[in-house]
């Protein structure tokens, strides 16, 4: 469990972590901290420069719009470098932070995983915002006689007057300010003298996000802990009022600005902070509690990957929760089983939406038929692929057909969409209506991040630089190499891209082998050079020991994959060519650094 720590103003994270010793002391012992410093200078209150030495630090350099952007800007960075973490435990200013930057990803991508599981606030405040556009204006407030006033009724009124700033009131401010809340938020007003006359800096005036003006909540495990004798007791439950009540825990200590000191109010700080523990990733069953929330339970299906998830109610829209929870299974497992759904086509699109953006491109392959003008068999669910074995009428296809020709390459391991420039995440594939029992329809799963791993050193270094082209029309050739229409095309008239054979998956933080069916030759070889260790890697990765077979067993089941970790295949049956065996499946796009290989982002696909 790795926890980031965001201090407060004018102190330093070894004065954090020096304050936080016993709290820490009732958590387990296997959780990890970092503690960066800020990157501002900052003038300490006397009673914190007597008790500690410096530097004195703040993370942010001013409450304006552009000096909240530039902070959370630095915070997303020295993330993006250090982490990922479970969780943030934030103080004060760092509790303000955390908090902005968790709303500005919740607004401007609600599907997109938050950076945490769980967040600690310690004496904090609502979050100053990082536009114009998001939040309450709040220039006139701090230039007030009463800058700690957040009452609403009082904000609406000032908004109607206009900003008459005057440079002796904010300095009497600022002076007033020092006394309880320390000399930083003298430089905070400082900054904002010349706003209110500048037209042209209007729209760096603060805002702040308040929960009788914001509607959204912060949709994730929190806990708030502040001090009775706090003087800004009002603004810490104003920013638990932000976030969901389902999810928030709060004590009131009995000490004033600051981290709980005595024990009593540590353990019960300690035992509110275990009450939502989310269990570190690497254990064998992934589980998530919190009051009022759903608990998410993994089934392992292989010794290595894949796993029956339990716990997600399907008839009702996810919460941010149980979506993280879900991403984090993924990260381990790579294939997840959802049993007996009852989710449709429309409740099928919303819960892939819910992982990033929809990847319909290969629907133009389900759409061939041999009878020209029939309208999608699935319409108006545009994004979701039809996989199954029934023409665009719903009859059952001829074995003989264009299309039952060109998905015999689906019997062979591959992942999907690779030959995109632009690849495949998730796939999401629901079983609509099921052969009879026993006779086939299951689809296997390989392991390729333990395949990687299982390769001796020297192949390693052979293939570490690889760049592999994927080719759709190399993988159906594959699949059906006595169709003649296949034979007359080029390689370059259909959909083909290069991504890295050997590349980290973000997710899980482990190295995996990008192989599959479509690739046809690596960059800088040629066709006949690769094929050898093509056909060597696939039989690799494709051994019985990196292989799992999911066996599906009612209509509704849902399996979920990761393309970028698993190959996959359909196994077939005697079901073919007697029985329906309706599928469906909805795939978003990769959203890891790596999503768009060694392509162009602008590069232009061809169509089938």
């Amino acid at each position: 469990m790795r926890i980031l720590c965001v201090h407060g103003a004018a102190i330093n994270g070894e004065v954090f972590e020096s304050k936080t010793e016993k709290v820490r002391s009732l958590l387990p012992a296997e959780y990890q901290y970092d503690w960066p410093d800020g990157d501002y200078e900052a003038t300490p209150i006397k009673a914190l420069s007597d008790t500690y030495p410096g530097p004195y630090l703040s993370h942010i350099e001013g409450v304006t719009t552009l000096g909240m952007e530039k902070s959370i800007e630095r915070l997303e960075a020295f993330i993006e470098e250090d982490g990922p973490y479970d969780g943030v435990m934030a103080i004060c200013e760092g509790a303000m932070l955390a908090s902005a930057l968790l709303f500005k990803r919740q607004i401007e991508d609600p599907a997109a995983p938050l950076p945490f599981r769980f967040a600690i606030f310690i004496a904090g405040f609502p979050p100053f915002t990082w536009s114009e556009n998001i939040g309450q204006n709040v220039f006139d407030q701090l230039i007030s006689d009463d800058p700690i006033d957040l009452d609403k009724d009082n904000f609406e009124q000032q908004e109607k007057s206009e900003c008459k700033p005057n440079v002796e009131r904010i300095k009497s401010l600022a002076r007033s300010m020092y006394r309880d809340l320390g000399p930083e938020l003298d430089r905070w007003v400082k900054a904002l003298q010349d706003i209110g006359t500048n037209p042209d800096k209007a729209h760096l005036k603060p805002h702040v996000l308040l929960p009788q003006l914001h509607s959204d909540r912060l949709d994730l495990p929190t806990a708030h802990i502040w001090g009775r004798g706090d003087v800004l007791v009002k603004h810490s439950e104003l920013l638990l009022r932000l976030c969901n009540p389902d999810l928030a825990l709060s004590h009131v200590h009995e000490g004033g600005h600051d981290v709980p000191q005595s024990w009593r109010d540590n353990e019960i700080f300690g035992d509110l902070l275990n009450r939502f523990r989310v269990s570190h990733i690497n254990n064998t069953n992934y589980s998530m509690t919190s009051p009022s929330a759903p608990s998410l339970t993994f089934q392992p299906l292989h010794p290595t990957f894949g796993a029956e998830c339990q716990g997600v109610d399907f008839s009702r829209p996810l919460s941010r929760l149980t979506i993280d929870g879900i991403r984090q299974g993924m990260a381990k497992y790579g294939v997840l089983v959802f049993r007996r759904t009852e989710l449709d086509d429309e409740r099928h699109q919303q819960f892939a939406r819910c992982f990033g953006e929809p990847d319909v491109s290969a629907i133009e392959i389900s759409t061939v038929t041999d009878d020209e003008g029939q309208p999608y068999r699935l319409a108006p669910f545009n994004e979701l692929v039809d996989v199954s074995n029934v023409d665009q009428r719903g009859q059952l296809d001829p074995r003989d057909s264009l299309k039952s020709q060109l998905y015999k390459a689906n019997n062979i391991f591959h992942v999907d969409c690779s030959y995109n420039p632009r690849r495949a995440g998730y796939s999401i594939l629901r079983a609509h209506q099921l052969p009879p029992k026993g006779t086939g329809g299951g689809t296997a799963f390989a392991d390729t991040r333990t395949a990687y791993e299982h390769l001796d050193d020297e192949t390693k270094r052979e293939i570490h630089d690889y760049g592999a082209w994927h080719s759709v029309l190399h993988s159906r050739r594959l699949g059906a190499p006595e169709l003649e229409l296949l034979q007359a095309f080029k390689i370059e008239d259909f959909p083909r891209s290069l991504h890295r054979l050997v590349q980290l998956h973000e997710p899980s933080g482990r190295m995996n082998l990008y192989v599959a069916a479509h690739i046809y030759r690596f960059e800088g070889l040629t066709e006949k050079k690769s094929k050898p260790v093509i056909e060597r890697l696939l039989r690799h990765a494709s051994q019985d020991k990196y292989v799992m077979t999911v066996q599906w067993e009612d209509n509704g089941d849902v399996v979920m994959w990761d393309n970028t970790c698993v190959m996959h295949r359909a196994c077939g049956g005697s079901y073919e060519g007697k029985h329906v065996r309706d599928m469906r499946r909805a795939t978003v796009y990769d959203s890891s650094s790596t999503a768009w290989g060694l392509n162009e982002e602008a590069a232009r696909q061809s169509k089938l």
